[in-house]
């Protein structure tokens, strides 16, 4: 009897001790998810507050069951990610495959989790920077807003600004955990190809001219196509092309482009009547044939977007010398697509078969092992390998006053 006595009390006393536990993490979630949302960290559904500011403890004393602890997923799910800061994507479908992945790593980390401290030191993992270039926009931007208090002026200013911008960015970017990604910085005009936290393949680009501005996204690449098609946009076809057909329909065969009707079919195209053809209507689509005169050049890394942009070779390799490159329409000429190429598929292309530039090949469609996400950003400060950063000019004018 005595120790069924002992037991009941050390099992009562025992759940007491695990309940009054419970009770102090789930206070100390929402002590921190409140001033997460006061200083705008997190946003709270308004019909969740009320319930939240009742008593802890008169919740499910079971503190993995409770609502507390789905609610401190949630906000370092919103930590880790951040807030999006204009500029931010215009197209981004990496978070809708990568959102359960990084779900079930915080659930593991808060499953670990028994103490307030504890719970303070989850919130603030998610809030560090994670990478060696996140950091040192972290700390460049640290050390300008102390600069600022001592010194105030128009040029810290606008400087913080573009660096909380760009720690918004990259910490974005961190916190997907990408074994390789592609980054590219429009403001730099510059591609890199990034294997966790080190940069193993960097090159120029060319990017869209500011009344065609490249428009940023994160999306996934699958596919590398060799001799590729180009697909000329709706807005080029009638707004450039469309006025030289007319003038001169020879110009077509010159520039190596065809004629596709609505169903994919090539189209002879001197029996059209290229007069009642308008910015309004043209139920064509004009494709320029494979070749090194194609303006994709020889190889196209395809990314899936509704945009209608790729990184791809280029038939103008001149370019790349330029000190500004904003030239294209809005996609990406790469420097070295080939070198690119090679990483991606962990090959060595037939270069033989590719710089033979021949005519009406068959487009090659090559798969990727694995897919692999395509970051194009605009930052005005770019983190450098030796530790510093460097400022880059506003081409786009996203960041003037307005």
């Amino acid at each position: 009897m005595r120790i069924s006595l002992f037991f009941f009390s050390y099992l009562f006393f025992a759940v007491q001790q695990l309940n009054s536990q419970s009770v102090l993490l789930k206070e100390q979630v929402l002590r921190s998810v409140l001033r997460f949302q006061q200083e705008g960290l997190v946003d709270l559904p308004a019909k969740q507050l009320p319930s939240l500011r009742k008593s802890p403890s008169l919740s499910d004393t079971s503190w993995k069951s409770s609502p507390f602890f789905q609610l401190a997923i949630q906000t370092a799910y919103a930590l880790s990610i951040g807030k999006p800061i204009k500029p931010w994507f215009a197209y981004e479908s990496i978070s809708i495959a990568q959102e359960k992945v990084i779900y079930n790593r915080l659930e593991s980390a808060l499953e670990k989790v028994q103490t307030p401290l504890e719970v303070d030191n989850y919130f603030a993992s998610y809030q560090q920077p994670r990478s060696a270039k996140t950091r040192v926009l972290f700390n460049t931007l640290v050390a300008k807003k102390k600069q600022f208090v001592k010194s105030p002026s128009r040029l810290l200013s606008d400087t913080i600004l573009w660096l909380e911008h760009a720690v918004g960015v990259y910490h974005w970017m961190d916190h997907w955990d990408f074994t390789r990604s592609i980054h590219v910085n429009v403001a730099a005009a510059e591609v890199e190809l990034v294997e966790e936290d080190r940069t193993i393949l960097s090159m120029r680009a060319v990017v869209g001219k500011a009344a065609t501005p490249t428009p940023f996204f994160a999306a996934w690449a699958e596919n590398i196509v060799l001799y590729p098609y180009w697909f000329v946009p709706l807005s080029i076809a009638v707004g450039e092309f469309l006025p030289k057909i007319k003038k001169d329909i020879t110009w077509l065969d010159r520039q190596n482009m065809q004629v596709l009707d609505r169903a994919g079919n090539v189209v002879d195209p001197t029996q059209l009547p290229w007069a009642d053809f308008t910015a309004a209507y043209f139920p064509y689509t004009i494709r320029q044939s494979t070749g090194c005169d194609n303006a994709l050049g020889i190889l196209k890394v395809d990314v899936k977007t509704p945009l209608g942009v790729y990184l791809h070779d280029t038939n103008n390799k001149a370019s790349f010398l330029l000190s500004k490159r904003f030239l294209s329409h809005g996609c990406i000429r790469l420097e070295e697509p080939l070198q690119l190429g090679n990483y991606l598929l962990d090959k060595t292309l037939d270069t033989v078969f590719l710089q033979s530039c021949l005519l009406e090949q068959k487009p090659v469609q090559l798969t990727l092992k694995a897919a692999i996400p395509v970051l194009v950003f605009y930052t005005l400060v770019q983190p450098q390998q030796d530790g510093s950063v460097r400022y880059l000019q506003d081409t786009y004018q996203h960041f003037q006053k307005k």
